[in-house]
């Protein structure tokens, strides 16, 4: 997660975020997604463990809206198989920037 996140400092957790313009998810373990935009990153802390996620595993989140949003479901696709797993929730997205020093 450290090697992920890198300097940043967290900001205060909101809802949704705008999936247009942002890269990921890189999956860190079987709780966490991470989001980027531009310069800030997005920490996901999903609602409860999610088994299937795993490196090179895609995830095909059903969004309700045009956002990403907390408790929007989704599901991992593992390569070589054809059938998702079962659906997982995502969390709060907590923003993460670059400390602008002191």
């Amino acid at each position: 997660m450290a090697s992920a996140l890198g300097d940043r400092v967290a900001g205060k957790p909101q809802d949704c975020i705008s999936p247009g313009m942002t890269d990921g998810p890189q999956i860190i373990d079987t709780r966490t997604l991470v989001y980027r935009q531009g310069g800030r990153l997005y920490r996901n802390d999903l609602v409860a463990e999610c088994p299937s996620l795993a490196p090179l595993t895609t995830v095909i989140v059903e969004m309700r809206g045009n956002q990403l949003c907390r408790n929007d479901q989704f599901r991992v696709l593992t390569p070589g198989n054809s059938i998702p797993s079962q659906f997982c929730r995502l969390g709060k997205f907590i923003p993460y920037t670059r400390s602008t020093g002191g």
